[in-house]
């Protein structure tokens, strides 16, 4: 609105200045002489000292018009900036806090077991006596996958975040309050190279469960260019942490 204002404002006052400049010469190429007694020279005079300090006037009006609006110019582009800049953050903090939906390369994970629960086909009573997924498994999965850079993970489409609690509960997983039961398919967003490959090494955690003749096995493990992870469904609020006074 401002800037419309200044922009009418100028064309008027350009309009004022080209007539008035105009009003001081004359167009009509014959000579005419005209005798002015003294009043009327004196009175010519300060006629045309009057129109010259209009004209300065307006033409310093002009340049202080034209500043702002430069001004104003700068401070929407400033101002666009600034909210570019804002919204980018907002969404690097949503993506960080798991509020949002996020998609990106990265790989895939089935485990089954045979324990209680499990729908596995091959399912057999002759495998080890600790035939089932722990915590402390899912712990250490979940840790493998923020070694190699995974920027977000999620257990049966459930969103791990700084708040996530995971339980054991036997026969089911307990994941921000919500029950999973095996097969259990984790997702990591990462470089989805890196992650296959730390993944799949020899002293993985993976393979050491393989190793340990538990009877829990990895179905699948596979890259992707685009996997998705849904945002975490809980409750974000935060009742007791607040910014530490600056000294």
């Amino acid at each position: 609105m401002k800037h419309n204002e200044s922009t009418i404002f100028i064309f008027i006052a350009s309009v004022i200045v080209g007539i008035l400049i105009s009003s001081t010469f004359s167009f009509d190429r014959k000579t005419t002489r005209v005798f002015l007694n003294a009043k009327q020279y004196q009175d010519a005079y300060n006629q045309k000292n009057k129109l010259q300090s209009e004209v300065s006037d307006l033409n310093q009006k002009y340049a202080e018009l034209y500043g702002k609006i430069i001004q104003y110019r700068e401070a929407g582009e400033s101002s666009t900036e600034a909210t570019r800049q804002i919204n980018e953050e907002l969404v690097k903090n949503q993506i960080l806090l798991g509020s949002t939906d996020v998609q990106g390369q990265g790989i895939e994970i089935e485990l089954n077991d045979y324990g209680e629960g499990s729908n596995y086909i091959n399912r057999s009573e002759d495998v080890g006596h600790d035939t089932t997924i722990h915590d402390f498994d899912m712990y250490n999965i979940i840790n493998e996958l923020k070694l190699a850079g995974a920027e977000a993970i999620s257990v049966n489409d459930v969103r791990i975040i700084d708040k996530s609690e995971i339980y054991c509960a036997s026969e089911y997983f307990l994941i921000n309050r919500i029950k999973l039961y095996a097969p259990f398919r984790v997702v990591a967003i990462g470089n989805k190279e890196k992650l296959y490959s730390y993944m799949t090494r020899d002293r993985s955690y993976l393979n050491t469960l393989e190793l340990r003749g538990r009877g829990i096995i990895t179905v699948s493990m596979t890259q992707s260019d685009n996997v998705k992870i849904s945002a975490f469904s809980g409750n974000l609020k935060y009742n007791y942490v607040k910014e530490a006074e600056k000294k």
